[in-house]
């Protein structure tokens, strides 16, 4: 359906969930359209599938998104006209509720999800979801079994410059904007981030958002070691460096002692100051 040619199916057994997390503007598109890039792996945007588990099937349903219309849940490979994002999207939700039901039995659990997802996709190793706001629930998620849970991080400075920037246009008057419209708050979020990323360490694999655009080859060989894929298929131009350092430009003196006020002993741990 999302591959053009003939492919051959996976086995069952041998396709692996994944949920790609971070806080906002910490690179989770990035990595999800990183992810997409290479032939084996579909996985798809902001559909929130992982944030309903263990609930009954109609239930389930309420709780994903299925309106496709405002952005697309499902991004075809290439440089397909945008109509194709959205004629794709209209299938996959038509295809996974008809097969999610045929498939969950008593609550939608992450192998029913697994399952559900390698049918639509049967040529894929790697199924699953990316939604910034995991990182949150990951007290929810470490509980989905055999399901990789990675964590983007990114400097709290670069995350706050472009927070207040979205804040200001595309997310203006929507909670999101709302709650992250000063340097304090956003700071602060992301600080809450980190640590829900933390507690969770034996469970989830953090990446570093500065490693993957400094040093590509080593950090996609790594996350083809974890996922057990090719690194070679990653298509590793869409990778741009010019996006560390940013915070340099776009937040004054006053706004950056903001940040480290709240967010310093975070900061220090993790190397950036």
């Amino acid at each position: 359906m999302f591959r053009y040619g003939r492919r051959n199916s996976v086995p069952d057994d041998q396709v692996q969930t994944m949920v790609i997390a971070g806080h906002q503007r910490s690179g989770t598109t990035l990595m999800v359209r990183l992810l997409n890039s290479h032939p084996d792996v579909f996985v798809t945007h902001e559909f929130y599938n992982f944030s309903a588990v263990g609930i009954p099937f109609n239930e389930h349903m309420r709780e994903v998104r299925t309106a496709w219309r405002d952005r697309p849940i499902v991004k075809v490979p290439n440089r397909f006209k945008r109509m194709g994002d959205y004629a794709n999207s209209a299938m996959f939700v038509h295809q996974y509720r008809r097969y999610l039901k045929s498939i969950a039995r008593d609550a939608v659990d992450a192998d029913a999800m697994r399952t559900c997802l390698h049918r639509i996709a049967p040529w894929a190793r790697v199924v699953g979801d990316k939604v910034a706001g995991y990182v949150m629930k990951l007290d929810k998620l470490v509980q989905c079994p055999d399901t990789k849970l990675i964590v983007i991080y990114r400097d709290c400075r670069d995350v706050v410059r472009s927070s207040l920037e979205k804040a200001h246009s595309s997310w203006q008057g929507k909670e999101l904007g709302d709650r992250l419209a000063t340097p304090e708050n956003a700071a602060q979020s992301w600080v809450q981030a980190i640590e829900t990323m933390q507690h969770h360490r034996e469970h989830v694999y953090p990446l570093r958002y500065e490693q993957l655009v400094n040093e590509p080859r080593r950090t996609l060989e790594d996350l083809g070691a974890l996922l057990d894929l090719d690194p070679d298929k990653f298509r590793m131009t869409m990778i741009r460096s010019d996006r560390v350092g940013k915070h340099k430009r776009g937040l004054s003196a006053d706004q950056i002692d903001q940040v480290i006020q709240v967010a310093k002993p975070t900061m220090q741990q993790l190397g950036y100051l």
